[in-house]
């Protein structure tokens, strides 16, 4: 058995089976498809982050595979996964028969273009998963001390497509809401659309930018990421972009992506002059109802955090964490884990703390 460690700039360079790789991935989590790595190397990796995705390949087939940030310092090199505040998912991939042994070789190849490794950082990820458990393992065996640290809560909602129970199941505020305020926005004037093809993109991706503009969100740091998503997104067959308008001004706007059966809700944003129509409701309602009917998603996901109103929308939460790694035979490494480790056992008391300042200051201005 012939093993090599190949290291891609770009998925543009994947030859078939490491593409292959990544489209089987893409059927768990769009996330880690080849389409979505490229956009986010494009418009948000350069410069000081180094990206770089490492594929072991045996005997003319990819069996294992991570994305990359190398960042270099005078200490030495810390790797992180390919993710920033865009991404919801980020995991190591495994063929489908892969386990530990390959992720051992992954990870010693990893090792021997890094001789001065300090630290390695996957996620967020699904801690129980197949890959996740693997790495773990394997990097616990090759002397690194690891800690499970969480992320975010993410909330989400398995689904029949039945697009009457769903709704019939959801609380009285939100029922009442559709049933009040859609009226008023179509006699009003407003109205709801889908943008599913490449030939409305310019139209779609201008109304989102006009809406995005006008709501409470901070600018783009990364002005040519929503782009390059809608675009290859509509390519993929994944956009569903809902826009509200009234009058034809676009009012709100969320970004849905489809794939696999599974639908995700990206981005939303509406303006705050017309918050009395509860577009952002409405949009979300009918987005739901579209990809229940049409799409027969089998989960509908709203990706990252605890917002109270997402909770309304799904049904079920769970945690996504990361795999933050010190090497124990660096130096920096070992002072990395002794401080995670400090942390994790003072969290407690930490929290404590916090809730005790936070009710203290609550009772002196109520003074």
């Amino acid at each position: 058995m012939t093993r090599k460690v190949i290291v891609y700039r770009h998925p543009s360079d994947f030859p078939t089976e490491v593409a292959a790789l990544f489209e089987r991935a893409a059927n768990r989590e769009l996330e880690m498809s080849a389409p979505w790595h490229a956009n986010l190397i494009d418009a948000v990796f350069q410069g000081e982050d180094s990206p770089a995705i490492y594929v072991l390949v045996s005997d003319g087939q990819a069996r294992a595979a991570v994305a990359l940030l190398h960042r270099r310092k005078w200490w030495g090199h810390e790797l992180r996964s390919m993710a920033n505040f865009y991404t919801s998912y980020s995991e190591p991939l495994l063929a489908e028969d892969a386990g530990l042994p390959e992720c051992l070789a992954l990870l010693d190849g990893i090792r021997s273009q890094h001789k001065r490794l300090v630290s390695l950082y996957l996620g967020p990820l699904d801690p129980d998963s197949p890959a996740s458990v693997h790495w773990k393992a394997a990097l616990e065996s090759r002397r690194y001390a690891c800690f499970l640290q969480f992320r975010f809560a993410n909330w989400y909602l398995p689904t029949n497509g039945d697009w009457e129970s769903y709704l019939a199941e959801r609380d009285s505020q939100i029922r009442n809401t559709l049933k009040r305020k859609q009226p008023k926005f179509l006699s009003a004037g407003g109205r709801l659309q889908v943008y599913r093809n490449l030939a409305d993109l310019d139209d779609a991706l201008s109304a989102y930018q006009h809406v995005y503009a006008k709501s409470w969100k901070r600018p783009e740091p990364y002005p040519q990421f929503i782009p390059g998503l809608l675009r290859c997104a509509t390519e993929q067959g994944w956009l569903r972009l809902g826009i509200a308008t009234l009058h034809g001004t676009p009012i709100a706007a969320q970004i849905w992506l489809v794939n696999r059966g599974r639908a995700a809700i990206f981005k939303l944003a509406y303006d705050e002059a017309f918050k009395s129509y509860s577009a952002g409701s409405l949009l979300t309602a009918h987005l739901m109802q579209e990809v229940m009917s049409n799409d027969g998603v089998r989960e509908v996901d709203y990706l990252i955090g605890n917002d109270a109103y997402k909770q309304g929308w799904m049904s079920h939460r769970r945690d996504r964490k990361a795999i933050q790694a010190f090497n124990l035979q660096h130096p920096v490494g070992c002072f990395g884990a002794v401080r995670e480790l400090l942390a994790d056992q003072t969290r407690p008391l930490r929290e404590w703390w916090r809730q005790l300042s936070t009710r203290s200051s609550t009772e002196a201005a109520s003074k």
